[in-house]
């Protein structure tokens, strides 16, 4: 006999609504243009509505690495932070090694604030973890439409 996932899901749904509803955090998923299912996803969370931040977490299956859907999807989702959940603040924190999402939150504007050392654990290793911080009023001047554009 095979167990039901469903269960599961569901309690991940109602996880991700819980934090939606509780101004926790947000999620969206990622999809394709021209097919409708998920390939990847990218969130708010940590939101401290004190100090008007949050933190922005994303990520992709391998199919759809190399094709600029990161460089397309977090501009709006960046925008919807400032404008709509008012915030000062986004901090990205992803693993030192990898270098395609450090470069993307780069050429987002982002500023390279430092590395944690051996701060995570994941998959058996112990390892190093970037942080990166944009804020609103760099966003509103690097995202400005320019006279003579």
């Amino acid at each position: 006999m095979v167990p039901c996932r469903t269960p599961r899901l569901g309690f991940k749904i109602q996880a991700l609504q819980d934090n939606y509803a509780g101004r926790e955090g947000i999620q969206w998923a990622i999809t394709f243009k021209t097919r409708d299912f998920p390939i990847g996803s990218c969130n708010f969370w940590h939101l401290d509505p004190e100090s008007h931040c949050a933190e922005i977490g994303y990520e992709l299956n391998r199919i759809a690495w190399r094709q600029g859907i990161m460089a397309e999807v977090l501009p709006t989702v960046i925008s919807y932070g400032f404008k709509e959940l008012e915030l000062n603040r986004i901090e990205a924190n992803p693993l030192a090694r990898n270098s395609r999402s450090n470069n993307v939150l780069l050429k987002l504007g982002f500023t390279d604030e430092g590395t944690l050392r051996q701060r995570i654990f994941f998959r058996g290793v112990y390892e190093d973890q970037m942080y990166f911080g944009l804020l609103r009023n760099e966003w509103v001047k690097a995202t400005a439409p320019r006279h003579g554009d």
